[in-house]
């Protein structure tokens, strides 16, 4: 055989092993993990995360002649141990990307992973805003700013209508997201006059006694409250609220900002503030076409969680287009890299440590709807 024939063909297998070693292609059909609550207390984020995410997907399936998506759906169960047993189907299923987790305890399991494991998937999580995730550099993407910018503007709107003394509660299963919250809305309220008359938390895994909590609400004669929890248990506490001061003003997080809350809370919950990302109402094209396709495709309207997951699909998609990879740390790379992205409602910058900037929004409950009332 020609040695020159010899030589170039082992050189050019040599440069073929290389390029393939590096991760810089990609396979014809890509795995992508979902990690969320599917059945659990917070299945309002899992459920409304999971269709969107699907949504974009398909999108992406019907146009792409480059590759497509298969989805891996995990239910976490908003458990620790449910958590680790999906992280382990990924790494097993070889699984590197994922859309999720949603939920601030479940990041931090995430957070307390081996190293080993931890650097074999990178993250990119629609909803969680819990403080202890920013500020590192590590396999993990946000798309909400942290929490305890949440409790800030709350307690300068509380302080803006002009009220001196509040009662603040919230569900304990969560902490790593609502404690920081709270924190944040004391200190400011404090700072601007204001009184704390009334701190307590409660356990959503157990049956919490909301009309205790609200009686002892009351007799702290606060003239507000905050409130930091899911969308169901906010909802269930106002209207025991409501029942003995129906004009009682009322602050809640993005948390909260569900179809659930309107669903289950009636006429006790109009007024409610809020703070968070998504304006339903939103006029620009491109969320428009995006609530009109998941109205059609689910038949709900879309929440925060939705809007998210879809952006966060979106972004993982593009960054795996742009880098050629599926590898974490290159697709890390290009997400951070590119670092401004066009929101369906609001424009988000990611930081060198995968952190995201998106300022909230408040809003107050008008007839059955979320209106927003400042920027």
């Amino acid at each position: 055989m020609n040695h020159k024939f010899i030589t170039t063909l082992l050189s050019t297998l040599l440069i073929l092993s290389l390029f393939i070693g590096t991760g810089c292609t990609k396979p014809d059909v890509i795995k992508i993990g979902i990690l969320g609550d599917i059945t659990g207390r917070s299945s309002y984020l899992g459920v409304s995360n999971r269709n969107a995410v699907v949504q974009a997907v398909e999108e992406f399936n019907k146009s792409s002649e480059d590759f497509q998506i298969q989805l891996s759906i995990k239910d976490d169960k908003g458990s620790s141990e449910e958590t680790l047993k999906c992280i382990d189907e990924f790494i097993s299923e070889g699984v590197k990307l994922v859309i999720g987790p949603l939920t601030s305890n479940v990041a931090l399991v995430i957070k307390n992973l081996p190293s080993e494991t931890a650097s074999n998937i990178l993250f990119v999580s629609p909803t969680v805003s819990g403080n202890f995730m920013y500020d590192i550099d590590d396999n993990f993407i946000t798309l909400v700013d942290s929490s305890d910018k949440q409790g800030m503007m709350l307690a300068k709107g509380a302080i803006e209508l002009g009220l001196k003394k509040i009662a603040t509660i919230y569900e304990y299963n969560n902490k790593s997201y609502s404690e920081p919250v709270v924190k944040a809305f004391e200190d400011v309220f404090k700072s601007l006059g204001g009184e704390v008359v009334y701190a307590k938390h409660f356990n959503s895994s157990e049956k919490a006694p909301f009309n205790e909590l609200a009686n002892e609400i009351i007799a702290s004669q606060a003239n507000g409250v905050l409130i930091i929890a899911g969308g169901l248990d906010s909802s269930q506490l106002i209207q025991y609220l409501h029942k003995q001061k129906p004009d009682l003003p009322i602050y809640c997080g993005t948390w909260a900002k569900t179809t659930d809350f309107i669903s289950n809370g009636g006429k006790a919950i109009e007024g409610t503030y809020f703070v968070g990302i998504m304006d339903e109402y939103a006029n620009n094209a491109e969320f428009k076409q995006f609530a009109e396709n998941y109205r059609e495709l689910y038949d709900f309207e879309p929440t925060f969680a939705a809007m998210c997951g879809y952006e966060s699909a979106k972004i993982l998609i593009e960054a795996i287009q742009r880098g050629d990879s599926v590898e974490p740390q290159v697709v890390k790379e290009e997400i951070i890299k590119n670092n401004t992205f066009k929101g369906l409602n609001l424009d988000l910058y990611i930081d060198e440590n995968g952190d995201s900037e998106r300022p909230y929004t408040m809003f107050q409950v008008q007839e059955s709807k979320y209106i927003k009332v400042r920027e």
